[in-house]
This record gives C-alpha cells, sequence and structure tokens, in this order.
C-alpha cells in the first residue's frame, strides 16, 4: 500500500513538472535553490599558496557557515576534491574562456559519489538502502509561499500536496567547487601593518533531475515494504553503483584585497586577517551567482501597490535598498508571451519571514525609483542586485566651481547586508568630490611665504560627506548633502623659486552644504543638478616641498579673494 502510494505521489509531482513545462509563462514564484560548496584543494598550486595558508583555507571551509538563509544548506560529508587545475594568478588567468578546468571537475564527479551523496541527503537514505520523505516534506513547506497555502487549504489533500511539492526542488540542487589562489600579504612600510589580497574562482554544476530520472528512481531504486530481501538488496546495490548526472552552468572569477591604509592600528591577528580575506572572496562568488543565474534570483508576486508589497524577506536573503525590477508578461501579436520592464524598486522594510507560511505572511514594503505605473494585479517583481555604486560627472558654476567628478556609495544597502537590519533609513550614501578649477586672483599675499599681483592658480578640491536620496515622484530624486573637504593649489612649482626649491602649496579647509535633483532617462541613468554652498572654516596652511604643513591665521577666502560661496552645477549620473 504504501509503495503505491509513494507512486502516486512521484506521478503527481511528475505530471505537475510536465504541465508546468508546457507553460511559456514562467513561475513569478521563487524557489530555493539547494547549494552544495566544495573546496577544490590543488595539489600544485601557485608558489604563494604555502602550507599555512592552504591549512588556512581549510579550516574555513571546515567551520565557517557557508550556506546564508536564502539557500537550503546542502553539504555533504565530501568538502574537498583533489584535483589538479592550472593555477589561476593576477599574471595566469587561465580561466577566463578555458573550459578545460570545468571538463576535469565534471570528470571527478562522475568517477566519485557526489553527486549520489546529493541524492542521498535529499531522500535521508538509510544504512538498510531505505530512504524517508522527511527533508523533502519539510522544505516543501518552507519553500511554500502564501498562494500555495491558500491553494492546498482549499484542495482536497491539503497541505500533504505542499510537502510533496519539495521533489521539484531537487532540480534546482547547485554544486560550488571554489579555489583560492595568489594570496599575497603586503606590508605598510610606514606603519608595518600587513593586509591580505587574493583571487578566487568558481565552478557550479547542476544536478540533473527531470521525469525520466525520477521516475526510475522510485520505480528502480526505491524499496519498498513489500520488496523482498533479494529485491531490496539489489535495489541498494544498484543505487551504490548510480553516478547521477550532472551539468556544467558556467564559471565565476573574483578578487578581494584589504586596505592597508587605517586611520587607527588594525589589531586583527594574521588569522584574523586571512578569514576576513576568504571571507570576502566567497561571498564575492556568491554575490556573482546571484546575479548571474536566474535561478538564483528572488522572484515573486505583488501583493499590493500602494505601499509596494511582496511576501519575500529575510527568508530570501532581503535586505533594504535591495533593487528589483517589477515585470509584467505581455502577449505579442504571433502569440508570444514577453516580459516588459515596467519599473524598478527597492526593499524599504524587510519583513522576517524564516518560518512556514500561514497563508498570511507580513509582505516587506518597496519604494519605486524608476518607471511607470505599478498595478500589482498581474505584475511580479525580480531580483536585479546593482552595486550599489554610482558616478557623477558634472559642471559646476561659482567661484569655487569647475570640472567635478563624484562617486556615492549607498550605505543603507551595506548595514542593511552585513548587520541583517530589517529596517533603517533607505538611499543614504557616502560621498567623495574631486574637483579641478583654474582661476585667476589678483594681489595674492601670504606675508613671509608669498606675494602675486596677479596670477593664474590650479585648485584641486576633494571633499567627502554623507546624503539622502528622497524619490517623492517615480522618476524624479532629491539629495540633501552635507560634507568636509579641503582645497589646494600650487604657489611655486619646483625649481621656480630659490627660496622653495621643492615648491610650494597653499590649502584650506571647508564645510559644504547642498542639494542634488535627478530625473531619470533611463533606470540608471539620469540627468542631474543642483547647488552647494562652500564655507571656509579655519586657517590656511602652507607646505614648502616636502616639509611639514604650516597653519597661518589667515582665512582662505581672504588670501584667496571670495572663494567660497555657492556653486551651482549640471551633469549625468550613472548607477552601477
Amino acid at each position: 500500500m504504501k509503495a503505491l502510494k509513494l507512486m502516486i505521489i512521484a506521478f503527481t509531482v511528475l505530471g505537475w513538472q510536465s504541465v508546468a513545462g508546457q507553460q511559456s509563462v514562467p513561475d513569478h514564484n521563487f524557489s530555493r535553490v539547494s547549494l552544495t560548496v566544495i573546496y577544490l584543494d590543488d595539489p600544485n598550486p601557485d608558489a604563494k599558496f604555502n602550507a599555512s595558508i592552504s591549512q588556512s583555507v581549510h579550516g574555513f571551509f571546515e567551520q565557517t557557515k557557508l550556506i546564508g538563509p536564502k539557500y537550503n544548506d546542502h553539504l555533504i560529508s565530501t568538502r574537498f576534491a583533489r584535483i589538479d587545475v592550472d593555477n589561476f594568478t593576477s599574471e595566469n588567468r587561465t580561466m577566463i574562456g578555458n573550459t578545460k578546468e570545468a571538463g576535469q571537475i565534471a570528470d571527478y564527479i562522475n568517477k566519485s559519489d557526489i553527486s549520489r551523496q546529493i541524492v542521498t541527503k535529499w531522500f535521508d537514505r538509510q544504512p538498510d538502502g531505505t530512504f524517508k520523505m522527511d527533508l523533502i516534506g519539510q522544505r516543501g513547506l518552507y519553500n511554500a509561499s502564501d498562494n500555495d497555502y491558500i491553494t492546498a487549504a482549499a484542495s482536497q489533500r491539503q497541505f500533504a500536496g505542499l510537502k510533496d511539492q519539495g521533489e521539484k526542488l531537487l532540480k534546482l540542487s547547485y554544486i560550488l567547487f571554489v579555489n583560492f589562489s595568489d594570496i599575497n600579504y603586503t606590508v605598510n612600510q610606514k606603519t608595518g601593518s600587513g593586509a591580505y589580497s587574493g583571487l578566487a574562482r568558481g565552478y557550479l554544476f547542476q544536478l540533473v533531475w527531470n521525469d525520466s530520472i525520477s521516475a526510475d528512481f522510485y520505480q528502480n531504486l526505491w524499496i519498498a515494504d513489500g520488496d523482498n530481501d533479494a529485491v531490496r538488496s539489489a535495489k541498494k546495490a544498484k543505487f551504490d553503483s548510480t553516478v547521477f548526472p550532472v551539468k556544467h552552468i558556467r564559471d565565476f572569477n573574483t578578487s578581494a584585497a584589504q586596505s592597508n591604509f587605517s586611520i587607527t592600528e588594525d589589531k586583527r591577528s594574521d588569522a584574523e586577517k586571512r578569514t576576513a580575506l576568504f571571507t570576502s572572496l566567497y561571498e564575492n562568488l556568491v554575490v556573482d551567482i546571484d546575479t548571474k543565474v536566474p535561478e538564483f534570483q528572488v522572484r515573486q508576486t505583488l501583493v499590493s501597490s500602494n505601499p509596494i508589497g511582496a511576501t519575500i524577506g529575510t527568508k530570501e536573503g532581503l535586505y533594504v535598498d535591495q533593487r528589483f525590477f517589477v515585470l509584467e508578461n505581455v502577449q505579442k501579436r504571433n502569440k508570444e508571451v514577453v516580459q516588459r520592464r515596467r519599473a524598478v524598486v527597492r526593499a524599504k522594510t524587510v519583513a522576517d519571514n524564516e518560518k512556514i507560511t500561514e497563508g498570511k505572511s507580513t509582505p516587506s514594503i518597496f519604494y519605486q525609483v524608476g518607471g511607470g505605473k505599478i498595478d500589482h494585479f498581474g505584475m511580479y517583481m525580480e531580483q536585479k542586485n546593482d552595486k550599489g555604486i554610482s558616478l557623477t560627472g558634472s559642471y559646476m558654476k561659482g567661484n569655487m566651481g569647475g570640472l567635478n567628478g563624484t562617486l556615492e556609495y549607498n550605505l543603507s544597502r551595506s548595514f542593511s547586508k552585513t548587520m541583517k537590519l530589517k529596517s533603517i533609513p533607505t538611499g543614504v550614501n557616502f560621498f567623495i568630490d574631486l574637483a579641478v578649477q583654474k582661476s585667476t586672483y589678483n594681489d595674492v599675499n601670504i606675508p613671509d611665504y608669498y606675494y602675486s599681483d596677479s596670477h593664474d592658480y590650479t585648485f584641486a578640491r576633494v571633499s567627502g560627506g554623507f546624503s539622502k536620496d528622497f524619490y517623492f515622484w517615480k522618476n524624479f530624486h532629491i539629495s540633501p548633502r552635507v560634507g568636509y573637504g579641503i582645497e589646494y593649489t600650487s604657489l611655486y612649482a619646483k625649481g621656480d623659486n630659490g627660496s622653495y626649491p621643492d615648491g610650494l602649496t597653499a590649502m584650506g579647509d571647508h564645510a559644504l552644504i547642498g542639494i542634488t535633483g535627478g530625473l531619470n532617462l533611463h533606470y540608471n541613468f539620469q540627468l542631474i543638478g543642483g547647488f552647494n554652498y562652500y564655507i571656509p572654516i579655519g586657517d590656511l596652511w602652507v607646505t614648502p616641498g616636502s616639509d611639514k604643513a604650516v597653519p597661518l591665521t589667515m582665512s582662505w577666502s581672504k588670501v584667496f579673494d571670495g572663494r567660497q560661496g555657492l556653486a551651482i552645477f549640471g551633469g549625468i549620473r550613472i548607477l552601477l
């Protein structure tokens, strides 16, 4: 009877898969990926990868929790694979465009029991060769959306159907092979502190689990209650010799480097620095996979449009200011169904949904940063990660004007992601302005150092601070900004004046306040304009050659008459 029940379950799932396969419209709900991570232990690594580094890497992969909440943790007993691959260094990036290593890994998998271990864990295989459906049932329930729950509640089998759907997750079983290389340690000669850098490459494979493989598993490998000892023994032996197929998805490579500059002393131990590097390398690979492999990207139907809401949250690894496209399926005249991007949104608040749904999940809330009208009937969102970085080029008009470049980094996104903050002000950025301007000044007098009745000066200005994006309209935002900076100019170049053979420079500092406005020309390309107001603070400093800077009781805006005040600017902004 139990065997018959299992066959019914199997063919129910197969039937569901067949119907799903006939749909031209993709599933709008995210299904959880199961991830197995194995370190690629090269027996002949590059020269920098010594025994100490190797030991640290092994410790990292043995002790670190590698799988985040977004994925099912499917680690197996095999944690390391000893395969001799080409060394991957900054001088020899052999992986790029090279399929040799992927082929070596595929051969290794086919000669090992890695894929069999993955299936064994899915079906909780027992020592006597029998299987259990507990894990599949648990993952089916945990993966279920509110819509799945409501549909199941109205069905005859009710929530048993949700457990059965756990089998559809088998085809989302992935194996990530990771390798670190070119680990460098550099020492800052001034501070004596050191920092690590390195490279990482990843090879992503997927377990092939389709209708025929599933049917063969249930018919020829599953040990049923009614099977006699001979049949049980034969099925057990057959499973032990079965190599479940996998396919190569794609390769990834990344790098990471620790900063060797620190205002305060870096008190981390060498082991802590290594762990920090390995963590950065591994996380960079996962982010790259998350961005480039569609099955790893969160998709969900909208449940409301005012406010914009979707029932995803911490379970899907959502963080504040994470970017999503709002999409709609549109049928063309030839009956082909295609996706159309209707809007771009970012997460505002993140719901804690790390539990099995009861059909009434609290949605996460999003705010719109681009596109047209959003209607939650028929629209869905899809994860499209960005880097949280924007670059702006502008021209500034004013006493402190000139050509200006701005680099911005989204702190809201970073803090929410790293500190697991579910609610934090959105659109908070750290910015750096770099500007240059040529201006003529008369009667520039710095007693005991410099005098000129008229001269052309080139001013270089560096400012840093914080801004906050407010999206009051769909395609327009304003960003108040506040910061601090310094400006300097050369009074004498090297060799221009006998009293200062190595040159003479002057420097002054300033505070700034301002507002930037931006209009979307595209979701990641904006026309911007606004103003900065510069306020001189502190004294003017002069620096003879490479000597120490000398503070003088003089104001920068007094020496360079009127060098302060309003600067109006306009330009373009690119969001990366």
